[in-house]
């Protein structure tokens, strides 16, 4: 096997529509969109795809980035990990293990030549074939000396009738979808139907609802084009004709994810159930199947102790229903001190966190 540059983006594009265990983060798109993210981190794409007898058999999304505190060099992207390999459609299960255990002993070979300190894989439940690209990755990883740092995730399947959607809603969200539905107008936003003052609305609520900017004008940018390619929606609330709250929802394939959300911040309306609701109406409607709404933390575990807030939105998603799904990523080390400062501080996180076990009910 060979491991080479791709010969250009619209080849990695190609091949990514097509692969298993892809989605809209293994293309260009985001990865121009994560250099842009995080300027400190200096972050630099180093993907290169698996070829074999002149065909190509994978394409691994990687990226090299400085982090500081301490000052170290890790394959993350925008400071997370990286999204776990895609492979080829049709490949048996032997030689998708194979080419997926050769593209991650290339990895660690550029780590040890680079000086990178750790890896961490994530795969997408989003992507084609999510149950043999899973067992891939355990299998994969596990023999090559990976840990697990998983979590899970919410996934909606936005293909069942909006009764039966409902349905799986809890009460609460039952309630305030039905009362949000009554006193607020909302609007999704693709394609031509985007004007350059209906983003900027959503850029203003951004800042406005964080306190700050938060993020490079540059990642707007492509949040922009992404919405007048139609790979993706923009969702907005009003309340008498004045904007209240926005959602911007990815789109790929027959799948969509919860990217982001912008509120006005005194506003005491169910805004954010009145944007889901809508958000799965149209992706019901124009053909959609699942619909991820992101991380469900909800007690403290010995890789990630959630602070009170990410435990509370958690909730709020999942009172919209759907299914929870494993989010699995795992993580590799290559420095023994960086190891264990990092294994020192989750344990001493993970204990000020969690209840003594002694004071729990069975």
């Amino acid at each position: 096997m060979e491991f080479v540059d791709p010969p250009s983006d619209q080849s990695w594009d190609g091949f990514c529509t097509a692969a298993e265990a892809a989605w809209f983060w293994h293309g260009t798109r985001w990865r121009d969109y994560t250099i842009a993210y995080r300027p400190e981190l200096e972050s630099r794409s180093m993907a290169f795809m698996v070829r074999d007898a002149g065909a190509t058999l994978a394409a691994v999304p990687l990226m090299l980035e400085r982090h500081r505190e301490p000052d170290r060099l890790e394959f993350s992207f925008g400071g997370s990990a990286c999204w776990s390999p895609a492979l080829a459609p049709g490949l048996g299960p032997r030689h998708a293990l194979h080419v997926l255990e050769a593209a991650l002993v290339h990895v660690d070979s550029l780590a040890r030549s680079l000086g990178v300190v750790r890896v961490r894989w994530r795969l997408s439940p989003l992507g084609h074939g999510f149950l043999p690209q899973l067992a891939h990755l355990l299998s994969a990883t596990t023999r090559l000396g990976y840990v697990d740092v998983s979590g899970i995730s919410q996934v909606i399947d936005v293909s069942q009738s909006a009764v039966a959607r409902r349905a799986d809603a809890t009460k609460g969200h039952r309630a305030d979808i039905g009362r949000a539905q009554r006193q607020l107008e909302v609007d999704a936003l693709i394609g031509q139907d985007v004007s350059p003052s209906d983003f900027a609305g959503y850029v203003a609520m951004h800042a406005l609802a964080a306190g700050r900017v938060t993020r490079p004008r540059r990642t707007f940018d492509l949040m922009e084009r992404w919405l007048h390619e139609e790979r993706a929606l923009l969702a907005r609330a009003r309340h008498g004709g004045a904007e209240v709250g926005y959602a911007y929802v990815l789109l790929h394939a027959d799948g969509a994810y919860y990217a982001s959300a912008a509120n006005l911040p005194e506003a005491t309306l169910p805004i954010g159930h009145a944007i889901q609701g809508a958000v799965g109406e149209w992706l019901h409607d124009h053909g959609y199947h699942d619909y991820e709404l992101g991380a469900q933390p909800r007690r403290p575990l010995l890789h990630e102790v959630p602070t009170a807030k990410d435990v509370a939105i958690a909730r709020f998603k999942r009172g919209f229903g759907g299914v929870t799904v494993p989010l699995i990523e795992r993580e590799k080390f290559y420095s023994r001190p960086f190891l264990v400062s990092v294994l020192q501080g989750r344990v001493s996180s993970f204990a000020d966190a969690s209840p003594d076990p002694a004071s729990e009910s069975p």
